[in-house]
């Protein structure tokens, strides 16, 4: 018998068949390869050796009980009872199946049905703001509506002042005009119409500062004057005597005889026929009540052209109707007494009136106004 400490190796085979590959030293410090080798080749033949054994009980079970085994009466209504349980769960775990199938079919249908409601919702939603959309555009086509009605009632107003300042030269008028379109423009109460207003506003300014003759004045005080012609004093007209009469209160010729009396009486007779006058002019000729009538209606006549000129507003004819007038007083009248150069004075304040004065140019408010209603805002 060797020394297992002098042999280096010694070689145990379990299987004669075994190759020398599978070999295994029984050396101690033998490597962990050659150890795993061997456990690996030893499980299978574990398995092997167990299946046999349980074939053999099988096949002994067959042999001493038979085969199907046989029960008690006690376990056959067990198992037939375990038997309808299981097919009465089976029948409910169907039901149940059913039911969640269902209950699948539902959850669809009613995911289906969010989703249609969800796309009507949307549809809706659009339909919705698109009506919006279309209500904001209808009003704002009614506001620009009414607007533009605004502006054209406006338009009409600037365009009769521009009239009234063209045609009839009446600056009151266009005026009042002008005051009723600003009046229209302040209940639209827009910020883009503040320059038209204020434009407006510099047109009444220059209206204003123009200076206009009052005509209906004026033609009243030329028919008074010419109503007050009777009346006038001629240069040529004698003046009024004073016929000198015994004062009854005062008369001392009663307590005188009879004579003395009657030489009174007969010296004031004689001075009333007799008026002396000192004068430095040279003496004029009497007039004739004819040439005294005439004089009177040459100057209600040149009164008269001058009242016809200022309704026509014709200056010069004017200015010259008032001066003839102004000469035929100074000729045919009495300078010295007052109706006449009351009159005088009259025609002269008369004759400096301005019949057509330069009236301003308002057509820039109309320009302004057409523009911004061909160019409304975006």
């Amino acid at each position: 018998m060797s020394d297992p400490k002098t042999s280096p190796e010694i070689a145990v085979t379990s299987d004669p068949e075994t190759s020398p590959e599978t070999a295994v030293t029984s050396d101690p410090e033998a490597s962990p390869e050659t150890t795993v080798t061997r456990r690996r080749r030893r499980p299978w033949l574990w398995l092997l050796l167990l299946v046999v054994l349980v074939l053999l009980a099988l096949a002994g079970g067959v042999v001493r009980y038979g085969w199907p085994p046989r029960l008690s009466g006690q376990q056959a209504q067990q198992m037939q009872q375990m038997q309808q349980q299981f097919q009465a769960l089976h029948s409910e775990v169907a039901k149940a199946q059913d039911a969640v199938q269902s209950l699948r079919h539902d959850l669809a249908t009613a995911t289906a049905s969010v989703d249609s409601n969800h796309k009507a919702i949307s549809t809706l939603d659009q339909n919705v703001k698109g009506l919006q959309d279309n209500v904001g555009h209808l009003g704002n086509q009614i506001s620009g509506g009414s607007q533009s009605v605004q502006l054209g009632a406006v338009e009409r107003l600037l365009l009769m002042a521009n009239d009234e300042i063209q045609l009839a030269r009446d600056p009151v008028t266009a005026d009042h005009a002008l005051a009723a379109a600003d009046r229209r423009l302040a209940t639209l109460d827009s910020p883009r119409l503040l320059a038209l207003r204020k434009a407006i506003a510099q047109e009444r300014a220059v209206l204003k500062a123009v200076d206009e003759p009052d005509l209906t004045a004026t033609a009243l005080t030329l028919t008074q004057l010419i109503e007050q012609i009777p009346q006038l004093p001629l240069r040529t007209q004698p003046y009024a005597i004073k016929q000198e009469l015994p004062d009854p209160t005062t008369d001392h010729t009663q307590s005188q005889g009879g004579f003395a009396r009657s030489w009174q009486h007969i010296g004031i007779a004689l001075r009333s026929l007799f008026h002396l006058r000192r004068t430095d002019r040279p003496i004029e000729p009497m007039l004739t009540q004819a040439q005294a009538t005439l004089a009177g209606q040459v100057l209600s006549l040149r009164l008269d052209t001058a009242r016809t000129a200022l309704v026509q507003r014709n200056t010069q004819l004017y200015r010259s109707a008032l001066d003839s007038a102004q000469h035929g007083l100074k000729r045919y009248y009495r300078v010295d007494a007052p109706t006449v150069r009351d009159q005088l004075n009259q025609l002269t304040k008369l004759s400096t009136l301005e019949l057509n004065p330069t009236l301003p140019d308002i057509s820039y408010s109309i320009d302004l106004l057409r523009a911004l209603r061909d160019h409304p805002p975006s």
